[in-house]
């Protein structure tokens, strides 16, 4: 993990983003150092908007593009990583170590899971390819959203109305 908390560079009087940022051969610029203070200090999954919203709420003057550009930087340098929800929905994590994500739909909150899975015997790579790595994406709803409107096929649709909770039987 990235982020300060677990790290080595914590002092008496906070932590030590700079160091962090030299350690990873990036230069710490005033507006790198607000990017970190608002995304390194805990584990966490913040968009690009979220981060600038948080950046001038310590009231820094720092340009979207400066942002992105400070974004793209810290994945490059395993700062960060980044989770693609969907096309133009994209969550920046402070917690690089391999992991999975469930994502609610009700709230846009992205959380992280307690496991990850693996390839290993779950699709045949095309030939001459190694994997890289995996990330997935569980999309869950509230509980009363699934009951409103049942997926087709499943066992509370077909109870049409019943107040019986969803259930999955494995086969």
């Amino acid at each position: 993990m990235v982020y300060v908390e677990k790290g080595s560079d914590v002092s008496d009087t906070g932590p030590d983003y700079a160091a962090l940022l030299q350690r990873h051969g990036v230069r710490p610029t005033s507006q790198r150092l607000a990017v970190a203070r608002v995304l390194l200090d805990k584990a966490r999954h913040l968009s690009a908007d979220q981060v600038m919203w948080r950046v001038k709420r310590e009231r820094q003057c720092v340009s979207l593009a400066t942002i992105y550009n400070t974004l793209k930087l810290f994945r490059r340098r395993g700062l960060v990583s980044m989770v693609v929800i969907e096309p133009g929905k994209v969550y920046y994590d402070s917690n690089t170590e391999p992991h999975d994500h469930f994502y609610n739909e009700d709230t846009g909150e992205l959380i992280d899971s307690s496991g990850q899975m693996t390839l290993r015997g779950v699709y045949p790579l095309p030939v001459g390819t190694k994997p890289l790595g995996m990330n997935v994406v569980v999309r869950v709803c509230s509980h009363a959203r699934f009951r409103k409107n049942p997926p087709e096929g499943s066992e509370t649709a077909l109870l049409e109305g019943s107040e019986a909770a969803p259930t999955h039987v494995p086969e």
